[in-house]
């Protein structure tokens, strides 16, 4: 971890929207990976997505009664996971028939929390292989100011699937915890 060296850059969202078609709008817009995974109620942040070019631009906004959370959470969790993952149709031959699970990122830059409302512009980086993706993500503020900068952010694709089985309540147990003096 290395404190930045330069100065907090500004996404020209206008230029960008410009690039792409008219954007795909609505509250809580299901994911891709939604047919693999059940999100809760904080995940829905989706609110509008265009994708054209290799590149793709997203807003994402916790609900009313979420929203207050973006100040406990520096980068909160729904609206990083999110932020990150909305764009898998980017990747050429794309099919949601397979869960596309994240590997790793080569860089990121944190320059202030995000807000609560956080446009994700995502572009398909180059040297992935079969099975693989690699985005550069930037996530700014409304105004364009520049809130965090992903480079190499991998993903992989799972060939089996994912089948995970709830457990019977009536087998759950628990280790028993000892009083630990006052």
């Amino acid at each position: 971890v290395l404190p930045l060296a330069t100065a907090q850059p500004s996404l020209d969202l206008l230029a960008i929207a410009a690039r792409l078609p008219q954007p795909e709008t609505g509250i809580g817009l299901r994911s891709p990976q939604e047919a693999h995974l059940r999100f809760g109620a904080r995940w829905r942040v989706l609110r509008s997505r265009a994708f054209g070019g290799g590149e793709g631009l997203a807003r994402l906004a916790l609900s009313a009664e979420f929203a207050g959370e973006a100040q406990d959470w520096p980068l909160h969790p729904a609206l990083l996971d999110m932020a990150t993952g909305w764009a898998m149709p980017l990747v050429p031959g794309y099919a949601a028939d397979h869960l596309w699970v994240p590997l790793s990122y080569a860089r990121v830059q944190v320059w202030q929390a995000l807000p609560a409302d956080v446009l994700s512009w995502v572009r398909l980086a180059p040297g992935a292989k079969d099975g693989e993706a690699r985005f550069d993500i930037t996530l700014a503020a409304p105004d364009g100011t520049v809130c965090v900068e992903i480079a190499g952010f991998a993903m992989h694709r799972l060939e089996g699937g994912l089948t995970l089985t709830p457990p019977d309540p009536r087998t759950v147990t628990f280790d028993a915890v000892a009083e630990a003096p006052g």
